[in-house]
């Protein structure tokens, strides 16, 4: 079996919606550009001939090869960076599995491949989440403690502002910084939460297991709230907005201020809250994780720019096409 016929039938018994583009006889600098791309060590790979499955569900590409190992003829899937959302794969460190050796029956490769290297790439997902929460309560609850510190000194004994200007100067700060790192966090909120319920099936019942889905649900209401003043707060702003986004003054800060100043006390349950789920999702990753790991957390592979793998994805759909339009012999 070819490796263009090897690939689409793979492509074919993979779990979802997988396509294949097949590259022929590249040259030496796509090669290299391709091998780039691949995350993990290149072993037996030779380049000359490719196949690549994308799934637009996900946002990493399978890169498929032949080999020549001493056992004898085969093929080799790599995981390849081809879009801007593989950010997670930072997560994977030396030793960790980003390819498989593959039996030349497209059937059994595929079971393999869904067993092993897709959950595996789940649970890269998964770690990138769980950092990004961590990052963001970190960096917005420097903001309250820096607010915290300094507030007191702003005010009377009576606890009134000192200087009306200065305070409120300071807590438009604080929102907004709180609110910026709230907002990375947001597109993930229904994965972290997934992820959330998942490990709190598996504690044991008692008021641990009790706190932690009061939290849990208070995080759901809480992340729902935010998009929701989000949204109803965007018409207002694109009113003070010129076409091409430029802020129109000073209507465009007051609005900014006003939502920020409205989102707060959403912001205040998520930094109450979302710690709990930072410790209930490093508890699970914890408990899965490979020996080793953490002593290994910055032997991570270098990657490429996302805009040098946009670049890669249109030069190998143009060179697919330029071939498809060929006349045949």
């Amino acid at each position: 079996m070819d490796l263009p016929t090897y690939a689409t039938a793979l492509a074919a018994r993979l779990p979802g919606t997988w396509t294949a583009e097949h590259h022929q006889h590249l040259n030496a600098d796509m090669a290299d550009i391709i091998s780039m791309l691949t995350l993990g060590p290149i072993r037996y790979a030779d380049f000359r001939n490719a196949s690549i499955l994308t799934n637009p569900a996900r946002p990493i590409s399978l890169l498929v090869t032949e080999e020549q190992p001493a056992t004898g003829h085969g093929y080799a899937i790599r995981s390849i960076a081809l879009t801007d959302g593989h950010a997670y794969t930072r997560q994977a460190v030396a030793g960790e599995q980003l390819e498989l050796a593959l039996p030349a029956d497209p059937e059994t490769a595929a079971a393999h491949i869904e067993r092993t290297l897709l959950p595996y790439h789940e649970q890269l997902q998964a770690r990138h989440r769980l950092a990004i929460l961590e990052e963001a309560l970190q960096g917005a609850q420097r903001a309250l403690d820096h607010w915290d510190s300094i507030s007191d000194g702003l005010c009377d004994d009576d606890g009134w502002p000192l200087d009306e200007q200065l305070y409120g100067d300071g807590k438009v700060r604080r929102d907004a910084t709180a609110l910026a790192h709230l907002q990375r966090v947001l597109p993930h909120a229904a994965a972290l939460l997934q992820d959330g319920r998942a490990a709190h099936r598996l504690l044991p019942p008692g008021q641990e297991a009790d706190r932690t889905g009061y939290y849990l649900r208070a995080l759901a209401s809480t992340f729902e709230r935010a998009n929701q003043i989000l949204d109803e707060w965007k018409p207002a702003l694109q009113r003070h907005s010129r076409p091409d986004g430029t802020p129109i003054e000073p209507g465009h800060t007051a609005a900014v201020e006003e939502r920020n100043a409205e989102i707060w006390s959403d912001i205040d349950t998520w930094l109450t809250t979302g710690p709990a789920l930072a410790a209930l999702l490093r508890g699970a990753a914890v408990s899965t994780e490979p020996a080793g790991r953490t002593a290994a957390a910055e032997a991570r592979s270098p990657r490429l720019p996302a805009a040098a793998s946009s670049l890669v994805v249109q030069v190998l759909r143009a060179e697919q096409a330029d071939r498809n339009r060929a006349p045949r012999r």
